[in-house]
C-alpha cells in the first residue's frame, strides 16, 4: 500500500487539506462517545448491489468504523443492474422514504449515482447530515459543495500510473488507452490524455463496443509503446474469461490500469482502496454524531493506492520494474 498525493486539479486541490489535518479534526471530533442508549440512526445508500466486491469493501470498511456508533439502515440502488434513468430516479425515490420512515439522524452514501439521483435532487441544501463516498474526480456536477454535505472524492492515481509507465519505457512517444465506448472511459482518456502530454506522449483511444471489437483493438494497441487499459465490462458480450485467455496469448507491450478488476489484463495496476473511504465516512458520521457540522468536515480525496502485478504479463512484456515497486506489490 502507498500513500500518494492527487493529480492536479484546482477546485480538488481548493477542497481537500492534508489527510493527516482531516483525520485529526475527525479524532478528536470523534473522541466523544456515544450512549449506548441512543438509538441514533445512519442510513447507508449504495449506488449498486451487495456481492460487487467494491461497494462490499466500502461498506466493510463503513461497517468496522461504525460499530455501535448507531443503528445501521442499508438500501442498495442497484443501479449497475437497473440501468435505466427511470429506475434510478425511482430507486432513489424509495431510498429518501427509507430516510423520512427512520428519522434518519445521517445519510452516508457510496458512488456516483446516489450523488446524482439522491443527495443532488432531494437532500443537498436541507438539515439531514450526508457523508458521501466514491464520487469521481469532482463534485461540481451535482452542486457542491452545501453546508450539510462532506465526504470523500475519489481520484484515481493516474499521474503515478503514467509516470511509472514512462519511467518503464523511457523512449514511449505513443500510448494506446483501449476499454468499452463509454462516458466514463470517455472521461478517463481525456484525464489520462492531459498527464500523457506532460510526458511528450501521444494518446489514442481505442474504445469498443463489442467483444469482438475489443479484442481487436487490445492486438493493435501491442503496436504501441505502451498500453493503458480502462474498465470493459460493460461491453454487453464482454467475456472476462475469454478475455484474458486473449491477453495472455497475445501481449507483447507493458501495460497498465487504474481498475482491480482489470488486473488479469494487465501487467502493473495502481488501484484505489474502498476500505479507506468507507473508513473515512464513519470517522466523518461519528464526528456528527457527537456534535460536528458537515461543514466543519472538508471535503477530501483518497490518498492510498494498491500496486499490483500480473507476473505472466509482465514477463511477455519484457519490463523488469524497480525492486522496491515489486517488493511492495500485490502479485497476480
Amino acid at each position: 500500500m502507498n500513500g500518494i498525493s492527487p493529480p492536479g486539479n484546482s477546485v480538488l486541490q481548493a477542497l481537500a487539506p492534508t489527510a493527516f489535518a482531516v483525520w485529526a479534526v475527525l479524532l478528536i471530533a470523534g473522541s466523544v462517545q456515544a450512549d449506548s442508549g441512543d438509538q441514533r440512526v445512519c442510513v447507508y445508500v449504495s449506488s449498486y448491489h451487495q456481492g460487487l466486491e467494491w461497494s462490499d469493501r466500502i461498506e466493510e470498511g463503513l461497517r468496522n468504523g461504525l460499530e455501535e456508533q448507531c443503528r445501521l439502515v442499508q438500501y442498495d440502488m442497484n443501479s449497475k443492474r437497473n440501468l435505466s434513468d427511470e429506475s434510478k430516479v425511482q430507486a432513489a425515490v424509495e431510498a429518501l422514504s427509507i430516510i423520512r420512515a427512520e428519522d434518519a439522524d445521517i445519510v452516508l452514501t457510496s458512488d456516483d449515482e446516489a450523488a446524482r439521483y439522491l443527495i443532488a435532487p432531494h437532500l443537498a441544501g436541507t438539515r439531514t447530515p450526508v457523508v458521501f463516498t466514491g464520487i469521481d474526480w469532482t463534485v461540481e456536477e451535482f452542486g457542491l459543495p452545501v453546508e450539510n454535505v462532506t465526504g470523500m472524492v475519489e481520484i484515481a492515481p493516474l499521474r503515478p500510473l503514467i509516470e511509472q509507465a514512462v519511467e518503464s519505457v523511457p523512449e514511449a512517444d505513443r500510448a494506446a488507452y483501449v476499454g468499452a465506448n463509454t462516458p466514463t472511459n470517455i472521461q478517463n482518456v481525456e484525464r489520462y490524455e492531459s498527464v500523457a502530454k506532460e510526458h511528450g506522449i501521444e494518446l489514442v483511444a481505442l474504445l469498443s463496443s463489442s467483444f469482438d471489437t475489443w479484442k481487436q483493438d487490445f492486438l493493435i494497441a501491442q503496436e504501441f509503446d505502451f498500453v493503458i487499459l480502462g474498465e470493459s465490462s460493460d461491453i454487453e458480450d464482454w467475456d472476462m474469461s475469454a478475455a484474458t485467455t486473449h491477453a495472455r496469448e497475445f501481449t507483447r507491450t507493458f501495460s497498465v490500469t487504474n481498475h482491480e478488476r482489470v488486473m488479469p489484463l494487465s501487467a502493473l495496476g495502481y488501484t484505489t482502496l474502498p476500505e479507506e473511504q468507507g473508513a473515512w465516512a464513519a470517522e466523518s458520521a461519528i464526528a456528527i454524531l457527537t456534535g460536528s457540522t458537515p461543514s466543519s468536515i472538508p471535503i477530501v480525496t483518497n490518498q492510498q493506492w494498491d500496486t499490483w502485478i500480473n507476473d505472466t504479463l509482465l514477463d511477455a512484456s519484457g519490463i523488469i520494474l524497480p525492486g522496491q515497486v515489486s517488493e511492495d506489490a500485490r502479485h497476480l
